[in-house]
């Protein structure tokens, strides 16, 4: 057994174990009751599933086989740019292959009690050009959020709205006070979908596209920003790329901190909304499309019109299917385990693409708690930024609890080496004692604390990727590629632009 399994397994029983503890008083061999297990924390609950993925890449290949059905188009991955490729597919027969058990990739969402929160990714800025007319014939269940619904804690203080009206109220100096509405000032154009840093970076202007040859640490240097203005701007960043500009493109990284000052909006549930929203109309469509529990493992062309898909049912039984025209929809480095020969043509592409990991933590409270919306956490231990979906209109717990939602970035290989090997009650103690540094209220609220890992689905896009993107996601043959960081960032609308892209590869190769 490799270090990775055994430390995979490790704390998979943790999570087991920990699970079984919330129990009542048992009773011994004796018959007299014994006090109650203590309830554990924190607790691991797996949402990513990488075993037979990570046989493909450490050597053990599946034996060919026949396949046993055909279709028009393949689908691998039922994430939200393999969702919006089926979506905009939809007139041909398609099958769509999930290794998870239910749909939606890093934009899935759960409910408790009625009150629906993400598992990743929340925040967008709506139906904005050039996927207007798309997102009104999905009728994306946008909910726009206000200056309020914002807020940064820092030296003992909550502060709403702090890029706006709360900038005088912020518990800095004058002069850090200044040098942030003045960023604010410089930021806002840019944020403007038309003629800020627009994506692809090759439609920008040629004096706009110079912020893709620095990082956005050299950006903060030439706009001369004081420390405690980078060190919130790059709080922001984290909770965006689960990293911080010392690597980031200046292009993608003020891109990021403009779009947080144009009107922005949720879903209940987060992106898993709308991702729930297309996969049920893809089922209602074509019932037997979506397949969950089907991990892919090769994808190689079968002569000159088929490529054949081969991977292990939900049954456990290994399946192959032959399609005219196959989508990658899953991530960059399993599409180039998953391709024969693909890593090798483009092995300089791959090794320019660098991903970060990241924690989610969904935090169950005893009672309500007031927050805004989405709050930033100066100098948090482990995690700078805290949603409350039971924030938004009509989405509170029915049982009289509240919920906090987290985010702890594990940034680079560091970070996911050591998230691998995390603790789940450790982190756990980290998350509660950030949130009390919050506000006391949380003291005694906190009932437990669900932890969801992604190993590796943040990019740092560095300047100047954009060939290096532009060149993995190349169709290679009847294989074309849907990863949803095509842009150089991961978000709603690069995936919903990798779908769009994906059906016009697919349907060149159909025609």
């Amino acid at each position: 057994m490799d270090r990775r399994r055994f430390i995979t397994d490790q704390l998979q029983r943790a999570a087991v174990l920990g699970s079984a503890a919330w129990s009542v008083p048992f009773t011994s061999a004796h018959g007299k009751s014994q006090p109650a297990v203590p309830q554990p924390l924190g607790v691991l609950e797996d949402v990513d599933h990488y075993e037979l993925t990570h046989a493909l890449r450490d050597g053990r290949k599946p034996m060919p086989t026949e396949a046993s059905e055909e279709c028009d188009v393949a689908i691998v991955g039922g994430g939200m740019s393999g969702l919006i490729a089926a979506h905009r597919l939809g007139a041909r027969k398609l099958v769509v292959l999930e290794k998870e058990p239910e749909p939606g990739g890093n934009s899935r969402s759960r409910e408790v009690a009625g009150c629906r929160y993400a598992l990743g990714a929340f925040l967008s800025q709506g139906p904005i050009p050039p996927f207007t007319e798309f997102f009104k014939s999905t009728a994306a269940p946008f909910i726009p959020l206000q200056g309020h619904d914002h807020a940064l804690h820092d030296a003992g203080r909550t502060v709403r709205d702090p890029l706006g009206a709360g900038i005088d109220q912020l518990p800095w100096p004058k002069a850090d006070r200044q040098a942030l509405r003045a960023a604010v000032t410089r930021l806002k154009p840019l944020g403007d979908p038309k003629d800020g840093l627009v994506f692809p970076i090759e439609n920008g202007s040629a004096a706009l596209r110079d912020y893709d040859k620095r990082t956005l640490w050299q950006q903060y240097e030439a706009d001369k920003l004081p420390p405690r203005v980078r060190q919130l701007f790059d709080m922001l960043i984290a909770a965006r790329v689960s990293d911080n500009g010392e690597n980031l493109s200046a292009w993608v990284g003020t891109h990021l901190l403009a779009n947080l000052l144009v009107p922005v909006y949720t879903m209940r549930g987060g992106h898993g909304a709308f991702s729930a929203q297309l996969a049920a109309e893809l089922q209602a469509k074509q019932p037997q499309a979506l397949r969950c529990g089907f991990t892919v493992l090769r994808v190689q062309p079968q002569g000159a019109d088929h490529v054949l898909v081969t991977g292990i049912d939900a049954q456990g039984q290994l399946r192959a299917i032959a399609a005219r025209c196959a989508v990658l929809g899953m991530a960059k480095h399993f599409a180039k385990h998953v391709v024969p020969g693909l890593r090798e043509q483009r092995a300089g592409a791959y090794s320019a693409l660098h991903y970060n990991a990241y924690v989610v933590g969904q935090v169950h409270l005893k009672r309500p708690i007031d927050a805004a919306y989405e709050t930033g956490l100066m100098g948090a231990k482990r995690t700078p930024f805290i949603v409350a979906p039971d924030a938004l209109p009509g989405n509170q717990r029915t049982d009289g609890g509240g919920l906090r939602t987290v985010y702890a970035p594990f940034p680079r290989v560091a970070g996911r080496a050591s998230l691998l090997a995390a603790d789940a009650q450790q982190l756990a103690a980290e998350i509660a004692a950030d949130l009390q540094r919050l506000s006391p209220a949380y003291a005694g609220a906190i009932d437990r604390i669900v932890l969801h890992r992604w190993g590796h689905p943040m990019l740092t896009a560095t300047p100047g990727m954009g060939g290096a993107l532009a060149k993995v996601s190349e169709p290679e043959g009847r294989i074309v590629f849907a990863h949803g960081d095509n842009l150089g960032i991961t978000g709603l609308y690069s995936a919903v632009w990798a779908g769009m892209s994906a059906e016009a590869d697919a349907e060149v190769i159909l025609s």
